[in-house]
């Protein structure tokens, strides 16, 4: 078999030498080495990277999804369920921003992010639940026996708000998944 190979690979034009210096060997075995130290070792480096990328972008979509139900639920759903969302959301975002900061690798720049999270949150909570002191008709809210309605106007406030904190999110997801 090597015979054969052997006179199909003597094309006449190339010298092929027999002998293999001891400078040319070891080289040889440090590349293969490098080469398996780098697929083993530098590999799981990398997909542990990624699964704690992974766990971060899981804690910025559980900070996200109660706001998103809330926004479905805005016309059919309680007084209660409004501002349990509303904190549950809150609560998490503040967890999720610990971690982040205990985490703290230099390329999760989000202090600007978390401001406007900040202000947005703020800006949010009274618009869930706080009534105008002068009369309109139709209010602004209205709660009946438990059942939250929002007039027109205070939707449109609050979806705008919502949909503020669902960019500045993802915004939160691009930079961890670039880190």
């Amino acid at each position: 078999m090597g015979c054969c190979c052997g006179k199909l690979i003597d094309w006449g034009y190339f010298v092929l030498n027999k002998e293999i210096s001891i400078i040319d060997a070891i080289s040889l075995f440090l590349t293969i080495g490098c080469a398996i130290y780098i697929s083993k070792v530098l590999e799981k480096e990398v997909q542990d990277v990624r699964i704690e990328k992974e766990m971060f972008i899981s804690q910025v979509e559980n900070t996200e999804s109660p706001l998103v139900e809330l926004g479905n639920k805005l016309n059919s759903t309680t007084y209660t369920e409004v501002i349990s969302l509303y904190s549950k959301s809150n609560i998490t975002r503040h967890k999720l921003f610990k971690k982040i900061d205990s985490f703290k690798k230099s390329e999760f720049k989000v202090d600007d992010i978390k401001e406007v999270l900040d202000t947005n949150y703020k800006r949010l909570k009274p618009l869930l639940t706080d009534t105008s002191v002068m009369s309109k008709s139709p209010p602004d809210i209205e709660v009946k026996r438990g059942k939250i309605t929002y007039s027109p106007e205070r939707i449109v406030e609050i979806q705008e708000n919502l949909q503020t904190i669902q960019d500045e999110f993802f915004k939160l997801k691009i930079i961890i998944n670039r880190a």
